[in-house]
């Protein structure tokens, strides 16, 4: 009975329509959204590639450079600007390199913004695991851990401290850019085509069968009512459920195509990642 109520939507020529325009439509929106950042794609990746070649205790004081070169190289022809910080930090012969360079392209400073965000969470893999083992020791201080004999509390408490002694959580060595990931988990456009879908496909397969008294009928039938309405209600479920993978998939692509394939696992195991979109994370 399932199959043949999925396979009633999915020959829908209205259904399908619908699906079509609003994947259409959420794809415009994010390459729209592409087009209205004030760094490119290209430079964004240009920039991974250039910190991949480095070692990683080097990452972030490449960065602050060249956040500082594109301040400096913004304040070249302006007399009246204050360059005692470039004096002291880098000294004269670094300035007139740079002076040098009038026609050199220096990172755009949101894009190295961006960059320095993604390479502090992922450094925050390492604070997570030492956070843990700190969590531990402290443990191993407080007297409800400490009673073994007690077979509800004592062995509960052990247990935790086992499952933090053997918790090892690894810093990834590069991140390779998650702010496609990021694009596709924070967009709210998601939400509001799925709701547009949602109210179209229960108009057309439930309400326009309402209107033809198919559901009428069925509730003449024996035990028919409640059944229908629940398989009625998994056809729905499976097709939303569809949409959904359907639109984060091709998104997927598109993101990645434009700012670099991501493993997801790093996603996964990135706790600061997870706390900037945990609502859009989860419902994936």
């Amino acid at each position: 009975m399932l199959y043949f109520e999925l396979k009633k939507i999915f020959t829908n020529r209205r259904i399908l329509i619908c699906m079509v325009v609003l994947l259409i439509g959420v794809h415009l929106f994010s390459g729209y959204q592409s087009l209205q950042q004030e760094w490119t794609a290209s430079e964004y990746k240009q920039l991974h590639e250039r910190l991949d070649q480095l070692p990683t205790q080097d990452r972030m004081a490449f960065l602050k450079e060249s956040f500082d070169k594109s301040e400096y190289h913004l304040r070249v022809n302006d007399t009246q600007a204050d360059v005692s910080y470039y004096t002291d930090t880098y000294g004269l012969a670094w300035m007139e390199a740079i002076q040098k360079q009038k026609n050199e392209v220096f990172f755009s400073r949101q894009v190295l913004k961006q960059v320095e965000k993604e390479e502090q969470n992922r450094i925050g893999y390492d604070r997570f695991r030492k956070g843990i083992k700190k969590q531990y020791a402290l443990n191993h201080k407080v007297s409800i851990f400490q009673k073994k004999e007690d077979p509800f509390v004592g062995q509960r408490a052990v247990k935790t401290m086992d499952a933090y002694e053997t918790l090892n959580i690894t810093m990834p060595a590069s991140i390779k850019g998650s702010y496609g990931i990021e694009q596709l988990l924070s967009q709210s456009y998601l939400d509001i085509a799925l709701l547009l879908f949602l109210v179209f496909l229960f108009y057309e397969y439930v309400v326009r069968e309402e209107e033809h008294q198919q559901l009428s009928y069925m509730q003449l039938t024996k035990h028919g009512r409640l059944a229908y309405y629940m398989i009625k209600i998994v056809a729905l479920w499976f097709t939303c459920s569809f949409f959904i993978f359907l639109t984060s998939f091709t998104l997927w692509i598109q993101e990645s195509l434009l700012y670099g394939f991501v493993d997801l696992s790093a996603c996964i195991q990135s706790i600061p990642f997870c706390m900037r979109i945990t609502k859009a994370y989860s419902i994936l």
